[in-house]
């Protein structure tokens, strides 16, 4: 069997729908890396977009090319950032020209979990990135023993990611006392979850019954002694263009020392390279003194700004 097209599309299409159905509870267990309550928000709007955007491709490559170049653009938050990566390191590893066979999505889902985990220096394991990170590992392990089907792998890949999830619980050391996993990670499980229901042709486009014990049947709101720390007010996105990213090596130095250049300016910065784009995600408190360094390295071609804790307040 091969992946085609229209099992991504499919892919993509239920991701948007139960995220959708799970937005809620998905804020509800926000607490890191900032407890403003928007990472199911900021997943959904992301593959909402993504959906939106869409274009007749002929095959897998090209449709992740074109999904990797709206979420450059229009992904939201965080983590919508993370999924910028994740997306960006499948659309580098697939094949061009052709639908995908098993071996080929197992390699492509590593090159995106690797991407993503690596995008960030100062990683804080128990969160959608550990997960990314646990799945691919075995993912490694698991290729020999498993058909070369693309059904077959994306099964093995949503059993490790549901056996990892309950565990981000206890390694983020800002959930550990409130015994929830962490939001990304949840979220992330349902794009997983959702992926695997189109790859299997499945009727249903609810979340399966396996990742609907692991997450909370309502919102979390019970929890009311979280201190809540924000040392950095505002979640701020920028894309540059830039003329010199001819190759890896050119990219790989621009990243480098704008990564340098923002390290003081706040956390969260992830910088997301692509084509002749840069993406800048950072929470910061000074988004002027961003602009002004990013402004260095190319055209400001658009940027956005949330105030986290007016979201919080609110």
């Amino acid at each position: 069997m091969l992946l085609t097209v229209k099992d991504i599309t499919t892919a993509f299409t239920l991701s948007a729908y139960n995220l959708s159905v799970k937005e809620k509870i998905l804020n509800s267990l926000n607490f890191f890396p900032v407890a403003d309550k928007d990472t199911g928000t900021n997943m959904l709007i992301s593959m909402k977009i993504a959906c939106e955007n869409m274009t007749d491709c002929p095959w897998p490559k090209d449709f992740f090319d074109n999904i990797v170049d709206t979420f450059i653009n229009k992904s939201h938050g965080n983590s919508g950032t993370i999924l910028t990566m994740f997306f960006l390191g499948m659309a580098d590893a697939l094949p061009a020209g052709r639908d995908i066979d098993g071996f080929e999505l197992a390699h492509a889902y590593i090159s995106g979990a690797n991407s993503a985990y690596n995008s960030i220096p100062d990683i804080v394991e128990g969160t959608i990135l550990t997960l990314m990170k646990k799945t691919s590992d075995a993912c490694i392990s698991f290729m020999s023993e498993t058909e070369n089907d693309p059904s077959a792998i994306w099964d093995r890949i949503c059993r490790e990611a549901y056996s990892v999830l309950p565990l981000t619980a206890y390694q983020n050391p800002s959930l550990k006392n409130l015994h929830v996993p962490d939001s990304g990670a949840a979220g992330f499980c349902i794009i997983l979850d959702s992926f695997r229901s189109a790859f299997m042709h499945k009727t249903d486009s609810s979340v399966s019954a396996e990742l609907e014990e692991l997450l909370p049947g309502e919102e979390i709101n019970s929890i009311t002694d979280f201190k809540i720390n924000i040392p950095f007010r505002y979640c701020f996105e920028i894309v540059i263009g830039h003329n010199i990213l001819n190759s890896d090596e050119d990219t790989q130095k621009i990243v480098c020392s704008l990564r340098n250049s923002l390290a003081d300016m706040g956390d969260c910065l992830i910088i997301v390279p692509r084509r002749n784009n840069i993406k800048i995600h950072i929470h910061t408190n000074d988004t002027d003194g961003v602009i002004c360094i990013a402004g260095k390295f190319g055209n400001i071609l658009s940027h956005k700004s949330d105030d986290m804790l007016a979201a919080i307040l609110n």
